[in-house]
């Protein structure tokens, strides 16, 4: 089964100020074991296609 989580983020920036959080940090290494991870254990990321979106 495939999980996902979706952050959206206003830009670049506010995911890097997000991202550098202790909580954050902490949340990327606890969920390690359970996802791709890069060498900085955050989790990789990819672009989804969009099927639909609702308002």
């Amino acid at each position: 089964m495939n999980k996902f989580i979706l952050k959206t983020a206003k830009d670049k920036i506010d995911f890097k100020v997000w991202s550098a959080t202790d909580i954050c940090q902490k949340w990327w290494t606890y969920m390690k074991p359970l996802m791709e991870t890069n060498p900085d254990d955050s989790p990789v990321s990819r672009n989804f296609k969009e099927v639909f979106y609702l308002e």
